[in-house]
């Protein structure tokens, strides 16, 4: 479904470019060779995905929550644009597996490390699950930010940092403990808020 992904992007970015006012710093963070990493971000609105998405020049994979599959549109949007389903809450390893993979095959695959929306003043704690991942794949983290002017509306302005890649060597996923993944999560976290320009609370 490449073919969709390329139309899609074409039509969606054209259309953003009319409705909002998109400033992007840091681009130059984002990695060109080839070769699979984690994108985490924030997450405050359904723009997100799209809105991350667009400098990449790559098919970006989303993992994103179960439920929006379950009708015949939603089942068809998540295979279109190659998008991992996850049963939030239930620790559903498969969704964890089939992003791991994609990681490995060379994918850039997008996570939220909150799990759900949150106001961008008032960010979720994070969940480990990024952090599993990269310690599966040994992949390196792009840690990036969104903000949007509010109320959202035309031409508002939305505004996307993306931060200096953070190495696996130097994620510290090395040792086998919970303790590991948390330290992890924490400093890719840390990021992400120093970005938004937030208090940080990772727990």
């Amino acid at each position: 479904m490449y073919w969709f992904f390329v139309l899609a992007r074409s039509v969606v970015w054209a259309v953003f470019q009319v409705v909002f006012s998109i400033e992007y710093r840091g681009r130059e963070n984002i990695p060109r060779e080839k070769g699979g990493y984690i994108l985490a971000s924030n997450h405050t609105s359904y723009l997100d995905p799209v809105v991350i998405a667009f400098p990449l020049r790559r098919w970006a994979r989303f993992l994103a929550k179960g439920e929006l599959e379950k009708n015949i549109w939603g089942k068809l949007l998540f295979s279109a644009l190659g998008i991992v389903p996850i049963d939030r809450g239930s620790g559903d390893l498969s969704a964890l597996d089939r992003c791991a993979q994609l990681t490995r095959e060379g994918h850039v695959l997008g996570i939220f490390p909150e799990g759900t929306r949150y106001p961008q003043d008032h960010p979720g704690k994070p969940k480990s699950g990024m952090a599993l991942i990269a310690k599966m794949t040994g992949a390196d983290i792009l840690p990036c930010a969104v903000r949007y002017e509010r109320p959202i509306r035309f031409r508002s302005r939305i505004y996307v940092q993306y931060g200096p890649v953070i190495p696996a060597g130097q994620l510290g996923l090395e040792e086998e403990s919970p303790r590991a993944l948390r330290r992890c999560t924490k400093r890719v976290w840390g990021e992400i808020l120093t970005m938004l320009g937030v208090e940080k609370n990772e727990g």
